[in-house]
């Protein structure tokens, strides 16, 4: 009988073989890898470059724009419909919504890139043209994140408005001089007004319009039949924003028992050095809101107010207006140092001298003045340490001891928002040197200043015009 054959089967030596085998492939394989990945250059990846910030500053000018754009069309809505304040008229305020709500979209469409998060408040307009002092104004607050970049929560008030004030009011027979002032919601004078976008109810026809200084205008204007004894001016500033005031024709007094005032300024430095042999001095003599006469005189005196005076000269060389811009050139030789008081007067077509207004001058046979600044920073700790290095001098150059200097530490973060402001002091030594140590938290992200206020010194008097450097900082970290 033949026996039956057996099914072949695998040792278990063969089958720890295989497995040794498999084993040592798999190691082979890894150190192939490692020695290819050794022999390798792995190239920076570089990820380009967004000023986020100076989008962010971009975007909050954008929205002020906006903001401007939204005020013009309520002042225009309630012009159109004959009212003096928003309050009798609110639906106006819908008009700069409007604005507003589309300029978001369009701001969300245009940095969609960014991971812009916009958000604005509720818009407040105010306009109330019932007094001689009308407004034209709105705030708003806008709210930014950008989620990609890590600027979170960056928050700013924003506010625009123009502001008119009726001066003055000169009635003739047959014309009317009025006098108004305009300026901005920075408190800034706004120039560029055109004729043709004011209207005074009383007015046929206008004549002139000139720009006196200082954000004051002159308006000459025809009378027309019908005399109100309340009187209205409207007007619409360059950037379209309209503002009203309402003024009376008692304004306008008979009888002019004010002098003009004074404002003076200096052409060169409070601070003059010896030999030097004249300076120019330029004021500015207004009698508007004053009677409103024209000026007729200017003169100034040394020390003295009861002395020797020196004529001034109309800057347009005529006396016709009811502000003028006077000079003198002074002499100053023979001078002796220390200070000097110059005095202004003017005078009006009604026989007013207005009141003195004074200014000093310095005359200096030496004065110090920084001459350098340095400004480090080292890790201490868990601090970063600030080190600025001032460097006080004399005309000739030379350090000078005992100088006391004034000056402040200003800390801010990397929006560029104040964190913290110091003042400190110190005083120079024998070579003219002072340090100065700020020390603020390691991770602080952002910059830090120091700035000169003032200096000061026994013997000598400040001379900042020389001053080499006034300020100096540093980026944190």
């Amino acid at each position: 009988m033949r026996g039956r054959s057996k099914k072949p089967s695998i040792s278990r030596d063969t089958r720890g073989q295989f497995l040794i085998l498999v084993s040592l492939g798999i190691v082979i394989i890894m150190v192939c890898l490692s020695l290819a990945i050794a022999n390798t250059t792995i190239s920076p990846i570089n990820f380009p470059k967004v000023r986020f910030r100076e989008t962010a500053i971009q975007i909050y000018m954008n929205f002020r724009q906006a903001l401007g754009i939204a005020l013009a069309e309520v002042t225009k809505e309630l012009s159109n419909m004959g009212y003096m304040s928003l309050n009798d008229c609110p639906a106006a305020a819908n008009r700069g919504h409007k604005v507003l709500a589309e300029w978001l979209k369009t701001i969300h469409l245009q940095y969609s890139s960014l991971g812009l998060s916009l958000n604005i408040s509720e818009p407040i307009f105010e306009c109330n043209w019932t007094a001689t002092d009308g407004y034209s104004r709105a705030r708003a607050t806008i709210v930014m994140n950008m989620l990609s970049y890590g600027l979170y929560n960056w928050r700013s008030i924003v506010t625009v408005g123009l502001y008119l004030k009726v001066k003055d009011l000169k009635v003739g027979e047959s014309t009317s001089l009025l006098f108004f002032e305009l300026r901005d919601d920075c408190n800034a004078s706004v120039t560029g007004l055109n004729i043709n976008s004011i209207n005074v109810t009383d007015a046929s026809s206008f004549k002139s319009l000139i720009y006196l200084s200082n954000g004051i205008y002159g308006l000459n204007y025809s009378l027309s039949d019908s005399q109100p004894t309340v009187r209205r001016i409207v007007l619409q500033d360059p950037s379209g924003i309209i503002v009203g005031a309402s003024f009376s024709t008692e304004m306008s007094g008979e009888n002019d028992t004010l002098g003009p005032t004074t404002t003076i300024t200096l052409t060169r430095t409070k601070y003059l050095r010896s030999g030097t042999k004249s300076i120019n001095v330029t004021a500015i003599i207004s009698d508007v809101g004053r009677g409103s006469s024209n000026i007729v005189a200017a003169e100034c005196y040394i020390d003295n107010p009861q002395g020797t005076n020196v004529t001034m000269t109309p800057e347009d060389g005529a006396f016709d207006s009811p502000q003028e811009k006077v000079f003198a050139q002074i002499n100053v030789t023979g001078w002796a140092l220390g200070a000097h008081v110059i005095y202004v007067r003017g005078k009006d077509s009604a026989g007013n001298w207005g009141p003195f207004a004074n200014a000093t001058l310095w005359l200096i046979s030496e004065g110090i003045h920084v001459k350098e600044m340095t400004i480090t920073k080292n890790r201490v700790g868990n601090s970063i340490r600030i080190t600025v290095n001032v460097l006080v001098v004399n005309q000739n150059g030379e350090p000078v001891r005992n100088a006391n200097i004034y000056g402040t530490w200003i800390l801010k973060d990397n929006q560029g928002r104040e964190i913290s402001r110091v003042d400190v002091s110190g005083r120079t030594g024998g070579n003219g040197r002072e340090t100065f140590l700020y020390n603020v938290p390691a991770n602080t992200r952002g910059s830090c200043t120091f700035i000169i206020r003032y200096l000061s010194h026994q013997n000598y008097p400040y001379d900042p015009e020389a001053d080499e450097v006034r300020e100096v900082s540093i980026t944190l970290p």
